[in-house]
């Protein structure tokens, strides 16, 4: 993104609509399987004397691997990104590193975990089933009854 508008003082602000797709090999390093159409508005600006700042929304889906049944699912994501971007500007070109800045914003919002399964006794075994969170403190689970010969 050319900065040298702001840089010669011609506008105060550039305004940000973008639609933008991230490279599946570098996406799938982290666990996401797709990044595509994420949506930036807002502007970058002159903050204080000649430092370069945004503050931008960001909205868009990652594609990932559910945690229990492993099929891809969409996981919506949304973050404002209000921040002096000093570090991402190419000096010499006066150009800022767009994508990048917004990549390493975008890693934070991957989750650790995530599932969409609600039917948890589709996924039992012989001798195993998976329980959820709730039903362990509800003591619905396979071992209450350990717990419960603990405590006698």
């Amino acid at each position: 993104m050319d900065l040298n508008l702001l840089f010669q003082k011609i506008k105060k602000e550039i305004l940000v609509d973008e639609m933008l797709s991230f490279d599946s090999t570098e996406c799938q390093t982290l666990g996401i399987e797709a990044l595509d159409n994420v949506h930036v508005t807002g502007k970058i600006y002159n903050h204080l004397d000649d430092e370069i700042a945004c503050d931008l929304k960001v909205t868009g889906t990652m594609q990932l691997k559910d945690a229990i049944s492993n099929e891809i699912v969409s996981y919506p994501f949304s973050f404002d990104l209000v921040e002096n971007v000093e570090d991402f500007i190419e000096k010499t070109q006066n150009t800022l590193a767009f994508k990048q800045l917004l990549w390493e914003n975008i890693v934070l919002e991957v989750p650790i975990r995530y599932t969409t399964v609600n039917d948890y006794d589709a996924y039992q075994g012989e001798g195993w089933r998976l329980t959820s969170e709730e039903d362990v403190r509800k003591g619905n689970h396979p071992f209450q009854d350990l717990f419960n010969e603990e405590k006698e």
